[in-house]
């Protein structure tokens, strides 16, 4: 059975830059769905006030807040 492992990693000051699963999914399109979901759940969470300029690539699965940055990514694993 195959599953699709969402997962992301925080680059920047007050992150340990340790990878970290997001969730795991049936299949490959629900597991973007939700780390496109969660892109602009971590900007909203960087920048609440809107202090700083962001910047939300869904393609690339990439998002930054002044120097922060969030990559996302999916692995496939059989189960």
């Amino acid at each position: 059975m195959k599953k699709f492992v969402a997962m992301y990693v925080d680059v920047g000051d007050g992150s340990n830059n340790r990878p970290r699963v997001l969730g795991i999914f049936d299949s490959k399109d629900d597991a973007v769905r939700s780390i496109i979901d969660d892109m602009y759940v971590w900007v909203e969470g960087m920048n609440p006030n809107d202090e700083y300029e962001y910047e939300v690539d869904e393609g690339r699965m990439i998002a930054s807040v002044d120097d922060n940055y969030c990559y996302w990514n999916v692995e496939e694993v059989q189960m």
